[in-house]
């Protein structure tokens, strides 16, 4: 899952600030975590990352990630499943890498393409990334936003996360919640349809978007769109044609989402969507170690625990079963 927290700000940060705003996300990234300071000659860059350990797990891979040159950085929350064939065609034009990471490859792509990288990217990530030399970060943002980002440029200033807590720590001040967020959330179930959060003054980085943010003079453009869904209608493709091209893209969804060096799980609700999951994973790894993790309801009229056993059992995964009643919700809510 990783997380990551940082800014830009005219004034030195405490270590004591840093160090509480990085524990504040520490759940999302047990496995090492770190922050790198920078300083400029108007202030001073803070990038900061908790990390869970996916995709190369050895100490070289963990962030804030540096370039072998040493002029860009990168801390990146996410996943990059075509890596590897990324990673193969920066080879082709002369780079060298250090690591197996995924994070090395998004580093490499973007100092390659720019932000022409993003659509090439298969994954679900929220990253920032320094150019040292042009004294300028960019903050990214997937495709279907995934992956959080929240962040406040205020005065000449910015901070950023990929959660409101460390964000609200990094800045220090009184916080005002943003009452019509608010309303738009408790009367019409609508919270991320625009840019704002919860807490005046904090923003979301929109899904497929990315913002450059000057080092040197403190600007900040205006958030962009890198992609956009393609809505037309295909009105030639006959019914079994279409159930192929579903199937394949489905299956190679799967299989590239299978890339791990650690053990892997799926969770099974019992429905058609997570029972196909499982089936696929099944069908591509005949031989894997397939663990399902389930919330099975405490009542019976609305549980679906025996589609559970029954995909469990055709598939040959070991369950791993949560039942959790209206009692213990309640005990955990606060």
């Amino acid at each position: 899952m990783c997380g990551f927290i940082g800014g830009f700000f005219n004034k030195r940060k405490d270590k004591s600030t840093l160090d509480a705003s990085l524990a504040l996300i520490k759940h999302r990234g047990p496995d090492y975590s770190g922050c790198s300071e920078y300083s400029l000659e108007r202030g001073f860059l803070y990038l900061g990352h908790a990390r869970l350990s996916i995709i190369d797990l050895s100490a070289s891979a963990s962030q804030p990630f540096h370039s072998e040159c040493g002029r860009f950085s990168l801390v990146f929350n996410g996943e990059i499943y075509n890596y590897k064939e990324l990673r193969d065609a920066l080879i082709e034009v002369g780079y060298e890498f250090s690591t197996d990471s995924d994070t090395e490859v998004l580093l490499n792509a973007f100092v390659e393409w720019g932000v022409e990288c993003l659509p090439r990217l298969i994954g679900m990530f929220s990253f920032v990334f320094y150019d040292h030399d042009k004294e300028n970060i960019v903050l990214v943002r997937d495709a279907f936003g995934i992956k959080p980002f929240f962040y406040q440029v205020k005065d000449d200033e910015i901070y950023f996360s990929s959660e409101l807590l460390p964000l609200l720590e990094l800045r220090g001040e009184a916080v005002r919640p943003n009452l019509q967020r608010a309303y738009d959330y408790l009367v019409h179930g609508d919270y991320d349809s625009n840019d704002a959060s919860f807490v005046e003054g904090v923003q979301h980085l929109p899904p497929a978007h990315y913002l450059i943010f000057n080092l040197k003079t403190g600007a900040s453009s205006k958030a962009q769109h890198w992609w956009k869904p393609d809505l037309s209608d295909n009105k030639n493709l006959s019914f079994e044609d279409a159930v192929a091209q579903l199937r394949a893209l489905f299956l190679d969804s799967v299989r590239l989402h299978l890339r791990s060096d650690v053990p892997l799980g799926v969770a099974l609700s019992g429905g058609i969507d997570s029972s196909a999951v499982v089936s696929a994973v099944r069908y591509l790894e005949p031989e894997i170690p397939l663990k399902t993790f389930s919330y099975i309801a405490s009542d019976s009229t609305i549980s679906e625990e025996k589609w559970v056993d029954l995909l469990n059992e055709e598939m040959k995964s070991q369950p791993y079963k949560v039942i959790a009643n209206q009692e213990e919700m309640r005990a955990d809510l606060d």
